[in-house]
């Protein structure tokens, strides 16, 4: 439980100071509102993409899932939170957040994922039943 309390201390620090950074400083988004596109972020690519696809796949596929999770989310909040012209400044962050969070997958599969290599996709039951 501690290591997975861990690795959302990680990503949800490290995807708070990305986006305040490129979405406050760039885009002019308050900091409230980079806290809640942040929350919510967070939240949904954690049991899509770590929870679910990293955990079934590979850490290329899942980060693909979450480079198209991470510019729907922060595109319609940071759009719904500004005046308009923001979408350069959605690239940029999705950008930054799909390199993040490669490297947030490949220290899941190392420190919570039990050291599973990043490069395979997880075993499908391969055991045969036999039935007389």
């Amino acid at each position: 439980m501690a290591k997975l309390l861990t690795a959302i201390g990680i990503k949800f620090v490290a995807t708070l100071g990305l986006l305040y950074v490129i979405l406050g400083a760039f885009g002019g988004l308050s900091f409230g509102s980079v806290l809640l596109i942040t929350v919510v972020l967070g939240m949904v690519s954690y049991m899509v993409g770590d929870m679910l696809i990293l955990a079934k796949t590979n850490n290329v596929t899942a980060t693909m899932a979450d480079l198209g999770l991470a510019f729907v989310l922060i595109w319609l909040m940071a759009a719904s939170f500004s005046d308009g012209g923001i979408i350069g400044t959605v690239i940029i962050a999705t950008i930054g957040i799909t390199v993040f969070e490669f490297f947030f997958h490949e220290y899941l599969l190392r420190k919570v994922y039990d050291g599973r290599s990043s490069d395979r996709v997880a075993p499908h039951n391969t055991e045969k039943s036999y039935t007389n």
